[in-house]
């Protein structure tokens, strides 16, 4: 499991922000393809047309997180700027599901709130994804390269109360 996360660490770190949130339109266009005929079952043409409204205020929550993760990047403040992006990753699909629920827009009678549940948990984990190998080594404090560089050339992780 340990190697697995390594080679995706590997994989993603180096990819640009366009190919990031590439990535991320690409998840969220397979769910939204995935929950089409079950909006459909669900609502006919409302219930799509909320699923797909649902999908795209988590996209675009998602791509400001990305955007905003991407930005603090190599910067003391970097797990700020990825704070930043979970805030409005979760606040923005939070508040527009609350505000619909309360004006009682069309929307919310079609399922809207379910609907953003589905894709801000799909969203929440490829966003993860994406962003957790920009952050890798902020946890592990001063002497993480040191620790990485054993690591690699010992082949296995060091024992626990090392």
């Amino acid at each position: 499991m340990i190697r697995l996360i390594g080679r995706w660490n590997a994989l993603v770190s180096d990819l640009s922000l366009v190919a990031r949130c590439a990535l991320l339109s690409v998840v969220l266009l397979v769910a939204s393809c995935l929950a089409a005929p079950i909006a459909w079952l669900q609502g006919g043409s409302l219930s799509l047309a909320t699923a797909a409204t649902a999908a795209g205020v988590c996209w675009l929550a998602g791509l400001v997180a990305l955007f905003l993760a991407t930005r603090g990047r190599g910067t003391p403040a970097a797990v700020g700027w990825v704070l930043a992006g979970d805030g409005v990753a979760m606040g923005l699909p939070l508040l527009s599901a609350i505000s619909l629920q309360r004006s009682g827009h069309w929307l919310s009678a079609a399922g809207y709130f379910g609907w953003i549940v589905v894709f801000f948990l799909i969203t929440l984990v490829a966003k993860t994804l994406l962003v957790a190998p920009l952050a890798a080594g902020l946890a592990a404090g001063p002497g993480s390269k040191r620790l990485a560089a054993e690591t690699q050339h010992a082949g296995k992780l060091p024992e626990a109360g090392v």
